[in-house]
């Protein structure tokens, strides 16, 4: 299964219009954002400035990025993880360099590969995957590809694992249908599985803090209607920071005042208590450079 391997004026006036007084203009902060975007005619991974400035192709990966596909920086930023599909093939991984160079793919069918997540470490990746299992569990490999090991085996699918920055626990979303879906953390090792939130309607995609004491994290009852909320990191004091809209993706920015998210079809950056938010360009799947 697994081997060594050899993101629209439009859409930003439907979020304006969405949000209202929510959206401010001016800059949201230093760094950059990677994003998938359509604007060369197919999913391509761009890079720009946090304040949305300085678009730049990063790279037209091989194969072509789904549309809830997401790409993955090492907490050193040297590394990049992505998902895509080539003909025939459905959804394998690729690593390369930060700046796009040495694409390498570390896995091959049989298998639906999805939602990659680096190890503080830098050294393993999580990851969900069929596997040919009937539902998604979440698994860890090694960078290279190699030492693929199964960590879940719950009832429905699990899946969108995500590290906490000391390495100790992963959050994942768990549950047997759309309806049920809940964010869970358990130890590293797949240990002591516990259940985070019972909101109404289903929970998925959670992402830690840098600080690891938050989690943000996206939930509602259909596609339309999601919310971006943040809770603390055993589950309490669960907030909404957004008001019901299309979102499916959420990352923190490094110093942990940022968040950046889809949302109606645009890449916004908002202050972590959801206040500022700012409409920056067309694309998906944002994520800060470490």
């Amino acid at each position: 299964m697994v081997r060594r391997g050899s993101l629209h004026f439009a859409a930003a006036i439907l979020v304006l219009v969405v949000f209202g007084s929510n959206i401010a203009a001016g800059p949201s902060g230093s760094g950059r954002i990677a994003f998938i975007s359509d604007r060369g005619g197919k999913p391509q991974i761009y890079l720009m400035n946090a304040d949305g400035s300085n678009i730049s192709l990063l790279i037209d990966p091989p194969g072509r990025l789904g549309s809830s596909d997401k790409i993955a920086f090492s907490l050193d930023g040297r590394k990049i993880a992505f998902r895509s599909d080539m003909p025939g093939e459905c959804c394998q991984f690729y690593i390369m360099n930060a700046d796009g160079s040495n694409v390498t793919r570390l896995t091959n069918p049989p298998g639906d590969f999805n939602n990659p997540a680096f190890g503080p470490d830098g050294q393993r990746i999580a990851f969900a995957s069929v596997g040919g299992l009937y539902y998604k569990q979440i698994f860890v490999m090694n960078l290279d590809g190699s030492n693929v090991t199964r960590l879940t085996n719950l009832r429905g699918e699990s899946f969108s694992p995500t590290f906490k920055p000391d390495g100790k626990k992963i959050a994942f979303v768990s549950g047997e249908y759309y309806t049920s879906w809940g964010i869970y953390v358990m130890n590293s090792d797949g240990s002591d599985v516990t259940r985070l939130t019972n909101l109404s309607g289903s929970s998925f995609y959670p992402v830690y803090g840098p600080d690891g004491h938050k989690i943000a994290f996206i939930s509602g009852e259909d596609y339309n209607s999601r919310r971006v909320y943040m809770m603390n990191a055993d589950g309490s004091s669960v907030n909404p920071l957004t008001p019901p809209m299309e979102t499916n993706a959420v990352a923190f920015s490094p110093d942990g005042r940022k968040i950046a998210l889809s949302c109606g079809g645009n890449v916004c950056v908002m202050n972590t208590d959801g206040s500022n938010m700012i409409v920056l360009t067309s694309g998906r799947g944002p994520v800060f450079v470490p």
